[in-house]
């Protein structure tokens, strides 16, 4: 059950990601005030969140819950429009099809990738068990967002959705099968 604070913490985020929605959208002489109050709003909402679950888990799970907030009202307002041509790019076109698999490798792949690649650098990593799992903490969101970044540039999310489906193939591999865990 969520509990009061953590209500709080989302329900900050919500008003957050709709005030800086509004302040983009709408060149208002408000705008700019919207749009100040809606990272006011986000910070809020992280503030909130690391006191409930503290520092490592709340910063998580808050971007977690805000880019899923966010996706709503992106799918809300998904309308289709014919594919644009990029004629600067050779003529290459945009098409929802592109979208969604570009949407899914840097999405749900990369971040299964990424998990399955921070396991198996923490297995492999010397050092102390402590260290390893700070290291873990902070590398697992630094290559998801690298590599999201990574592909988002792309043209041909193709390629690395079958990268990362191999990524998490031979890491699954050596985390599930590999002889290194023998108790």
């Amino acid at each position: 059950m969520l509990s009061s604070q953590a209500a709080l913490s989302l329900i900050l985020g919500a008003a957050g990601l709709g005030a800086l929605r509004l302040g983009w959208r709408k060149k208002t002489p408000g705008s700019r005030t919207t749009v100040v109050l809606g990272w006011i709003l986000l910070g809020t909402c992280l503030a909130t969140a690391v006191q409930y679950w503290g520092a490592e888990f709340g910063l998580s799970y808050s971007l977690a819950a805000l880019g899923l907030l966010a996706l709503i009202p992106i799918t809300a307002n998904y309308e289709y429009k014919p594919p644009k041509v990029d004629h600067s790019a050779g003529g290459l076109s945009s098409t929802p099809g592109h979208r969604w698999l570009t949407f899914l490798a840097a999405g749900p792949l990369a971040g299964i990738a990424c998990c399955q690649l921070t396991l198996t650098l923490v297995d492999l990593a010397p050092g102390s068990e402590i260290n390893r799992m700070a290291w873990a903490a902070v590398g697992f969101p630094s290559l998801w967002g690298l590599l999201m970044y990574l592909i988002c540039t792309q043209r041909q999310p193709v390629r690395y959705a079958l990268i990362c489906t191999a990524l998490i193939i031979a890491c699954s591999l050596y985390l599930y099968l590999g002889t290194s865990h023998a108790a």
